[in-house]
């Protein structure tokens, strides 16, 4: 079984497929009565209307299975209203698979097995939007269980601009001693999206260009700071540890239109942790 998230609707899509199914079945007779089920099951955890979609069994026996071994369903959710506690409308989802094998005749009950939960988000962040045709991600649906990591691709040709970024970043992320957040084993990031807390990006920015004006400008160029204004341990954290660094200002603006356009497409939200990797 596959699912898929999506982004731009909040919406989440299973394929599921039966095979290697056991010829001996069919052998001895067994196979040919037998019938599969598999559903998708949903358990939505708020209490706003989700779980919007089929997960009636999908009934086949073991030669239809063999003639036609895959099938799909879609679940959506409604958007909950939006409150001072849920800016973006997330809602959350259970979702887990379910096979009933129906033997022959009465001689055996049916067995049913249940796969393991896996924790679905949808979310209606208005923010997480990128300029592209036919790409439209004002709405989302990821899978919560999993850590999100901005993966930095050091020897790429197609990465070439930004890779004094890359240098910055992984040069306070390894140096000898350093504490610096952003990276397994240390305390990951977290995303700061500054209409949401202003105070705190601003802290991040004023910190910033005070540890900048340290250093001298050449020309063409912008202070990069690590880590990103745009989390909470930017440099405005109290006793935080940063990292700043004059870099061509073609690398500071191509790495930080690419971490915008991460954040939309992982649909990185508010407060949400995250890893460089």
């Amino acid at each position: 079984m596959l699912g898929f998230g999506s982004n731009g609707q909040r919406s989440v899509s299973y394929t599921y497929k039966v095979d290697d199914i056991d010829n001996g079945l069919f052998n001895n007779g067994w196979g040919h009565g037998s019938k599969v089920s598999v559903s998708i099951k949903c358990d939505g955890i708020s209490e706003n209307r989700d779980c919007l979609g089929d997960d009636s069994p999908d009934r086949r026996t073991l030669a239809q299975w063999r003639s036609d071994d895959q099938g799909t369903t879609v679940f959506d959710s409604d958007p909950p209203p939006i409150t001072a506690g849920n800016k973006d409308q997330v809602s959350y989802m259970d979702f887990w698979p379910r096979v009933t094998v129906d033997p022959p005749g009465n001689k055996y009950p049916p067995i049913t097995s249940d796969g393991p939960k896996e924790k679905v988000r949808m979310d209606s962040a208005d923010y997480l939007f990128v300029y592209q045709p036919y790409f439209y991600p004002k709405e989302g649906a990821i899978f919560a269980n999993v850590d999100p990591v901005f993966y930095y691709d050091m020897n790429n040709p197609y990465f070439s601009v930004m890779k004094p970024a890359f240098e910055h970043h992984k040069d306070a992320l390894t140096a000898p001693g350093s504490i610096v957040p952003g990276i397994k084993g240390r305390p990951p990031l977290t995303r700061l999206y500054p209409k949401y807390d202003p105070a705190q990006y601003q802290a991040n920015i004023t910190a910033k260009n005070k540890a900048c004006s340290k250093l001298d400008k050449p020309i063409d160029y912008e202070c990069d700071e690590f880590p990103f204004a745009s989390t909470y341990e930017g440099a405005g954290k109290i006793n935080g540890a940063f990292s700043v660094r004059y870099i061509p200002r073609e690398a500071n603006n191509a790495h930080g239109r690419w971490l915008a356009a991460w954040y939309a497409y992982d649909r990185i939200l508010h407060k949400d942790h995250f890893y460089i990797g």
